[in-house]
Parts: C-alpha cells; sequence; structure tokens
C-alpha cells in the first residue's frame, strides 16, 4: 500500500466571505428587491430573481472559486417576456433545460428554455391565476421542478398549491390541479418536494404550520396527508412560517417562521409523508443568534449543515445537523458590516451550491447577491497531498493487492501498476479533498489478471490503459475521461459519479459525468455487463444523444432522455447471443 496520508472529516461549515453585487455596481443590474437565488446543477450558472426590477439575472460561475460574474438579464415586457411583474422565485430543472420563474406581481408562472452552455435564457410561455382555467397561482411565490423533471409545483399566497405537468423536452407546461383550503396552509409561501418524489410539503405564513400532500408520481396530483400546526400536539415556532427544506436522506424536513424568529425539526416517515415535532432552535435562546425574522434555509447536500437567512438580522446562521437525529446545534452567524461582510440586509433567498463548496445570499434591501465559501471539510493527519507514480509498481504472488492512496491527487506519470492473479488494484483519490483526480499519462497502464480494479476519485479520472483479464473494472469519479481502451475478458465495468445527483452524459450527450463518443469507442468487446450510473441511488439526469455499445447495457438515472442508442455485439461471449441487452432504470 502506497499512501499520500490524510483524513477527510467534517468541517465546521463556516463561511467565509467571498464577495456581493449590490444592483447598479459595476454594470450589474436587475437586482432590485432581491428574493431568491438558486445554482444550476452544473454548477456553471446562478439567477437571481429581482422582484423590485422584473428580472431574472444571470451570472456565470467559477466552479473552482465559486467567484461570479454579471452576464445579463431577462426583463418582464423586454422581448417578448411576459409574467415577471414581482418576480418572488427561481429555478431551474434538474436536467438544467428550463428555468422556471413565479411572480408575486403579475400573479404568474413564467417558462423558459436554458442554453447550457451560455446560461442564457429564452421565453417560451407564462400563466397566469384565474386565466384559462388555471388556479394556485395568486401571489405566486414558490416554484419546485420535481426530480423526475415531470412535475412543477407553484404555491400562492392568496390560493394554495399549483400542479403542473411537464414536457420534459420541449419544457412547457400543462395544467393539471389546484389544491386549497386545507388547515396550515394560509399563505402559502414556499414548497419542497421529496428526493424520492412521494411527498410535497408546504410552509403557510400565515396558517402558521406545514401542510403534507402525498404525489402521485405519474400524474403529478397531490392528496392531502396531514397539517402541522403551530401550538398543537407540541409542535412549536412555526407562527409565521416562511421556508421549508428536507435533507437528500429524506429523513428530516426544516422550517424556518419569521414571526417565532425560529428553526424547526421534524423527523419524516419516508412511507407515508407524515411528520413528528423534534425540537426547534429560537432567536435569542440558548446562544443562538441571526434568526430574527428568519427567511430561507438550506441545506448542504452532505446534510452536515443548516444555513437560515434572517431577514431582520441581516445575517445567514449557520448549524451544524446531527444525521440521525436530524437535530441542529447553532455554531455561529455572518452578519453585515461585520468582518467585512456587506450585502446581506434584508437576507431573504438563500442556496448551497451542488458542490457544497459556497452559499449564496439574495438580500431585498440590500438588492444584492452575496457569495460566501462553505467549510465543508477538514483534513487531518496531512502529511502529504499528492501521490506521484513514476516507476512500475507491481503485487505479485498470485494474490498480492496494489493499494494507491492519496489526499488529494492520484498522478501516474509513468509505468504499469499491476496484480497477478486474483491480485486487485485500488486507486483512491480524495481521502482529504473533494475534488482529487486520478490523471494516467499517455503510455502508462494498469493491469489485472482476474482481480478487480477499482479507481475512486472526488474529481476528475482521465485514464489511460486499463486492463482486467478476467476481473471487473469499477470507476467513480466527477467525470470520466478514456483516452486508451478500457477492457476486460468477463468482468463488469461500472462507471458512476462520486454524486448521484450528477448529470450524465452519453455519446454526444451533455452533462457533469460525461462519457463521450471517445470514451464509448475505447471501451472494449468482453464485459459481461457494463453499467452508467450509481445502481444503488443514481438519481442524475441522463442525456444520451448517439451511443454504441458492445456489451449488455444498463443505465441509471433519475430521468432518462434518448436520442440514439445501440448495444450491438457481434463476437460471443460466452452467452451465446449477439444482440446484446439495455436496460434504462
Amino acid at each position: 500500500t502506497l499512501t499520500a496520508a490524510g483524513t477527510r472529516v467534517p468541517g465546521t461549515g463556516d463561511l467565509t466571505f467571498i464577495e456581493s453585487f449590490p444592483d447598479g455596481f459595476g454594470g450589474v443590474d436587475g437586482l432590485a428587491f432581491a428574493r431568491s437565488v438558486v445554482v444550476s446543477e452544473d454548477g456553471t450558472h446562478v439567477y437571481v430573481a429581482g422582484f423590485g426590477d422584473n428580472s431574472i439575472v444571470l451570472f456565470n460561475r467559477d466552479p473552482l472559486t465559486g467567484t461570479l460574474s454579471f452576464v445579463g438579464r431577462e426583463v418582464d415586457g423586454v422581448d417578448g417576456v411576459t409574467g415577471l411583474n414581482g418576480v418572488s422565485d427561481v429555478t431551474i430543472s434538474a436536467d438544467g433545460r428550463n428555468a422556471y420563474a413565479s411572480s408575486f406581481g403579475a400573479n404568474s408562472l413564467v417558462v423558459f428554455s436554458r442554453n447550457a452552455a451560455t446560461g442564457d435564457l429564452t421565453f417560451v410561455e407564462s400563466f397566469r391565476n384565474n386565466v384559462g382555467g388555471v388556479f394556485g397561482l395568486d401571489q405566486a411565490a414558490d416554484v419546485e421542478v420535481t426530480a423526475d423533471g415531470n412535475h412543477v409545483y407553484v404555491v400562492g399566497i392568496g390560493n394554495g398549491v399549483a400542479v403542473f405537468g411537464r414536457n420534459t423536452a420541449t419544457g412547457q407546461l400543462t395544467y393539471i390541479e389546484n389544491q386549497n383550503g386545507f388547515a396550515g396552509l394560509a399563505g402559502s409561501r414556499d414548497l419542497v418536494v421529496s428526493q424520492d418524489g412521494l411527498h410535497v410539503y408546504v410552509a403557510g405564513s400565515t396558517g402558521d404550520g406545514v401542510v403534507v400532500f402525498s404525489r402521485n408520481v405519474s400524474t403529478g396530483q397531490l392528496t392531502f396527508v396531514e397539517s402541522e400546526l403551530d401550538g398543537v400536539g407540541g409542535v412549536d415556532g412555526l407562527d409565521g412560517a416562511s421556508s421549508v427544506t428536507i435533507s437528500r436522506d429524506g429523513a428530516h424536513v426544516y422550517v424556518t417562521s419569521n414571526v417565532d424568529d425560529a428553526l424547526v425539526v421534524f423527523s419524516r416517515n419516508a412511507t407515508t409523508g407524515e411528520l413528528t415535532f423534534v425540537e426547534f432552535e429560537k432567536d435569542g435562546v440558548n446562544g443562538v443568534d441571526g434568526l430574527e425574522e428568519a427567511g430561507g434555509v438550506a441545506i448542504s447536500r452532505d446534510g452536515n449543515h443548516i444555513y437560515v437567512a434572517s431577514f431582520a438580522d441581516d445575517a445567514v446562521a449557520t448549524f451544524s445537523r446531527n444525521p440521525t437525529t436530524g437535530e441542529v446545534t447553532f455554531f455561529n452567524f455572518e452578519q453585515t458590516d461585520i468582518d467585512g461582510v456587506t450585502g446581506l440586509e434584508g437576507a431573504l433567498g438563500i442556496t448551497v451550491s451542488p458542490d457544497g463548496n459556497q452559499v449564496y445570499v439574495a438580500a431585498i434591501a440590500s438588492n444584492a447577491l452575496t457569495g460566501f465559501t462553505r467549510s465543508a471539510f477538514a483534513i487531518a493527519n496531512t502529511a502529504a497531498d499528492d501521490l506521484t507514480i513514476n516507476a512500475n509498481v507491481t503485487a505479485s504472488g498470485g494474490n498480492g493487492i496494489v493499494t494507491l492512496n492519496a489526499v488529494s491527487d492520484i498522478l501516474h506519470t509513468s509505468g504499469t501498476v499491476s496484480a497477478s492473479g486474483s491480485g486487485a488494484v485500488d486507486l483512491n483519490a480524495s481521502t482529504g479533498t473533494t475534488d482529487g483526480v486520478v490523471t494516467m499519462s499517455a503510455g502508462t497502464a494498469i493491469n489485472s489478471a482476474s482481480g478487480s480494479i477499482t479507481i475512486d476519485a472526488g474529481g476528475a479520472a482521465t485514464l489511460d490503459d486499463v486492463t482486467s483479464i478476467s476481473g471487473s473494472i469499477t470507476v467513480t469519479s466527477s467525470d470520466v475521461v478514456l483516452n486508451d481502451v478500457v477492457s476486460s475478458g468477463g468482468g463488469a465495468l461500472i462507471l458512476k459519479p462520486t454524486d448521484v445527483t450528477s448529470t450524465i452524459g452519453i455519446g454526444g450527450g451533455s452533462g457533469s459525468f460525461n462519457v463521450g463518443d471517445s470514451d464509448v469507442g475505447n471501451i472494449q468487446d468482453g464485459f459481461s455487463s457494463i453499467t452508467i450510473g450509481d445502481a444503488a441511488s443514481g438519481t442524475g439526469v441522463v442525456d444520451i444523444d448517439s451511443a454504441t455499445f458492445v456489451d449488455v447495457l444498463t443505465i441509471v438515472g433519475g430521468s432518462i432522455s434518448v436520442t440514439e442508442l445501440v448495444a450491438n455485439d457481434t463476437a460471443d461471449n460466452g452467452d451465446g447471443t449477439g444482440l446484446q441487452a439495455i436496460t434504462l432504470v
């Protein structure tokens, strides 16, 4: 075993100010009364709803540093755009193809197509409350797209929840129904759809509650389950419920309130969707600060931290989270005009970037978008960062194992890494970072006889010649590049993203985890099976343009778009068949 020592442990979640973009400075426009912010799933763009400017503002984002640059905006009444008067929220579909905006002033829902490369939006259509049989958009406050991409939900402060079906090819919508009149639903201000797609949770600001609906995953229709109300059954902290979110493991729901100045914790029954009150944290109690008129709430994807925007404190409060119990512990808060922080006056909207490295805040009184870096992890026992292999590394004797570990990167610059007999080869980058890479230079090789080859990286895996005579090959990384052949005489090939929610592109398709045409061409005939995506829990959108595989193929994703996919093999690999099977999960 060769190890560049180090251990990655959860960080404090602490925030460090990066920059702020106030409306009207440095060419930035459209951020008057900025209310909400979202980062595209690929991490390349940030969008802000500018309530006072009737605009959706676009920023480019550097995925490495999290820094932003202003691009432009979509404005109500310009270039055919309608329905953005008093825009309250904006969200991006998981497939990255569309943006959806709710508008408080126009009582409307607006649909845009999105250019994944530039981030630019193009107006498609809009819906208005009580027009064309559409209801539920009165003072529309929040909009969400389901992970499967099939439905869109909007809450209106005036009349509950509107349900729309979504055409995944065009992004266009069809109105389905409106749910209203349930206890706790009055003043519906925010909603969230569980990652499994089975339930919808709505925060009612004047109903002082959170309302639970079950979701028909086929039709999108909702069925009332229950209401959790402030002061009923031991529940506390929901007076003025303002925002709601759910942990990615589906175990807990978190609700903020702008009258009780609180963060409320519920456990969730994954089968029924029902909630059980756990606790609440209140501003000014037990050292908690930064929750006065608590607004938006966001949870990091690793589930370790929760962030709350405070309108009256002009702040962002940070809590650590116990993944088992869901309970939270106040850590600290960042406040405007302290330690160089600016742009948090009237903090309202908040989001954590998909990679977990940044937190962005929309502040309605500052008319600004503000960015922070996040302490997502810490490194213990840091003896070295990178592991460089520049000679042959061999395990002989029939069952020797080669294990290569690195805090950050594994750089294979020359030589061959090999194991004989049933010996395995394991490469583990990113034991101490989130983005360590495995990079094989041209002419290098990794070989095993009948043993497995496992390559694990938080960042990209760039591979050259990888061969197991009869064993399996598994690659887990943020992206994969196959510059030379990858082959086996009977083992399985598994290519899967580190983040199970990552978008996957195959052939000419787009995705952050991209198995492109040249990569497909380097996957040699002879595998017992090929799996792309995380078979256990993959939920990312998969975009397949045109690809041909020569072995049994399984593709896993939350939703899958296919232009052309062929599994065609003229060789008999021992199963007596030539035409191989395709399975889309």
